[in-house]
Parts: C-alpha cells; sequence; structure tokens
C-alpha cells in the first residue's frame, strides 16, 4: 500500500523513468500496480524505484523495473533495501532492467551484466 505523499513525492521520478520504458504503461498503471500489490514502490529523500517479482521456472528474482532520481541514493539507500526485501521473499537474485549506464554505476556493488534486450517497433505494413 502506498500513501499519496510518497506517490507524490515519487511520481516525478517514475514518469522520468517511464520515459526510456518503451511506452509500455503510463504513471496510472504504475500506480494501480503498486496500490494492488503486482509492484512495490520505494522511495527515499530525491529518488524512486518501483520492482516487481518474477518467478521464474528455476529460480525467484526481484526486478528492479523502474528507477530515477538521485543515482548515490538508489544506489546506496534503496537498493540495499530492495536486496533485504528480496531475499525476505526468497528471491535468489535482483535483477535491474534499464538503461546501459546501470553497468557503470552498480559494478562496485556486485552487479554485473547478465543479457542484452534489444527491441524493434512493429508497424502496420
Amino acid at each position: 500500500m502506498i500513501d499519496r505523499q510518497e506517490w507524490a513525492q515519487a511520481q516525478p521520478h517514475i514518469e522520468a523513468a517511464l520515459a526510456y520504458a518503451g511506452d509500455t504503461h503510463e504513471i496510472q498503471d504504475i500506480q494501480e500496480a503498486c496500490l494492488i500489490g503486482e509492484a512495490h514502490l520505494w522511495t527515499s529523500e530525491n529518488s524512486a524505484a518501483v520492482t516487481e517479482i518474477i518467478q521464474y521456472p528455476r529460480l525467484r528474482s526481484v526486478r528492479i523495473w523502474l528507477a530515477g532520481g538521485d543515482l548515490a541514493e538508489l544506489r546506496d539507500d534503496i537498493r540495499p533495501r530492495i536486496e533485504t526485501y528480496a531475499r525476505h521473499e526468497g528471491a535468489a537474485r535482483v535483477e535491474i532492467a534499464g538503461r546501459p549506464g546501470w553497468k557503470r554505476a552498480l559494478a562496485g556493488v556486485g552487479y554485473t551484466p547478465a543479457c542484452q534486450v534489444v527491441s524493434k517497433e512493429l508497424h502496420d505494413g
């Protein structure tokens, strides 16, 4: 459950992250997912992140799906809380779906590239 003040503080950071998410969601979709428990909102003073639990056939992972704001807060405040949450939820991994800059930003705290996703927009014709 998220409260209005927490959401109001997080919304600009999540909207900024959505600009890089490939038009998969609008801000209302994210708010609804957090409200019904399909996603989890993480906040600090100047940043926010959204996670979801991914259950693969052979392991459980917490995916940091959207993140925006102050990089140091994301790395040093929100990330450790997400990792603790992931362990509590029985996850064997935390993964990040995001821009290539996360590779450099999180290299010093044990994150390594696992795969690269490429996409092509399909249009009529």
